[in-house]
């Protein structure tokens, strides 16, 4: 658990140029375990960076490309923020250029992981903007922002909510959410909303192709059939019983349904990049980039589990005219064939 507060900066400057900024956060130490970032030049905001307000930046790998072009150049250079200052004789802060130097830089996260959990792309020690004297603790902006492990999200409120009710009070206001809290709705319900929505749309089209499939199925075997009348009624009069007969004709359907079911996965195999990189512009709208989703080859559950399906429904389709040629009387399978 750590706490995060806004960075409140409107831009940023260096000696050349001024720059807009995506995202800034006051952090604490905790910060890069929580959200898991690896530092790729010089170290994080330090306890001692906290307790004595330095004026110190941990930064992105992109934005430190951005400013000095590389990560390595970035460590020990100068950025000026526009950030509220508090000045002697006034009670409100005032906007002012303050200069800050570059202690780390951390590598870029992906975008939807950026999107999802509201990672900053500068960070200053928390509390930077306060008046001296102050717990930066108690930063009105401040929210606390934990890593669940192997836990939900409802279970970690509940408990969350029973410890401050029993230290403030039942009527002590708790707002917990999922993902950026600075977001009037989390984008991971977004993000979750949007793939329900596709893969639902992408199951409902898989079962009508299976169904649509085994019809086809259905109709070869019943053509297969009719046109194998004479050979059913002989092999019934040599001995052959319902069921040996019921075999014969399941078996050929599912020799077809394996044959057209290879058949799919190869297709599957070759065309699964192409359709993949068609599909990635829904994705990016979610939030989701194409460095988190494979595109190499459909996952072998996906392909297991469609194959079963198709052997099983295909089977089952086909098993319905073996079952009518089976219970035909030998006497017309052989005069019927011969008219």
């Amino acid at each position: 658990v750590t706490i995060v507060s806004d960075g409140r900066w409107l831009d940023m400057s260096t000696a050349d140029a001024s720059y807009q900024i995506r995202s800034s956060l006051a952090v604490q130490p905790e910060y890069e375990a929580v959200m898991g970032l690896e530092m790729v030049a010089g170290s994080f905001i330090s306890e001692s960076d906290v307790e004595q307000q330095n004026r110190v930046l941990a930064i992105s790998e992109e934005t430190a490309m951005i400013l000095f072009g590389s990560a390595e150049a970035a460590v020990g250079e100068t950025i000026f923020g526009s950030v509220p200052v508090i000045q002697e004789g006034r009670n409100r802060p005032v906007l002012g250029k303050e200069a800050f130097t570059v202690v780390g830089v951390f590598a870029t996260p992906e975008d939807l992981e950026r999107e999802l959990y509201g990672i900053g792309d500068v960070l200053m020690p928390l509390g930077i903007s306060m008046r001296p004297g102050f717990d930066a603790a108690m930063d009105p902006a401040a929210y606390l922002v934990g890593r669940l492990v192997n836990d939900s999200v409802e279970a970690a409120e509940a408990r969350i909510r029973a410890t401050l009710e029993v230290e403030y009070g039942e009527e002590t206001l708790i707002g917990v959410w999922e993902g950026n809290g600075n977001r009037p709705e989390p984008i991971i319900d977004q993000v979750r909303r949007a793939a329900s929505s596709f893969v639902l749309a992408i199951n409902v089209l898989g079962i009508v192709i299976l169904i649509a499939s085994s019809i086809g199925v259905f109709s070869v075997m019943l053509v297969e059939v009719l046109g194998r009348m004479r050979e059913i009624g002989l092999r019934r009069a040599l001995g052959a019983s319902q069921w040996d007969i019921r075999r014969f004709f399941t078996g050929q359907a599912l020799y077809y349904t394996l044959l057209g079911g290879a058949i799919g996965v190869g297709l599957a195999f070759l065309f699964y990049p192409v359709i993949g990189q068609s599909m990635l512009p829904f994705f990016e709208q979610t939030g989701i980039s194409a460095s988190v989703i494979s595109l190499s080859s459909p996952g072998l559950v996906p392909i297991a589990f469609a194959l079963g399906a198709a052997v099983v429904v295909g089977t089952l389709f086909g098993f319905f005219p073996a079952v009518s040629a089976s219970r035909t009387p030998i006497v017309e399978a052989i005069r019927e064939d011969a008219a």
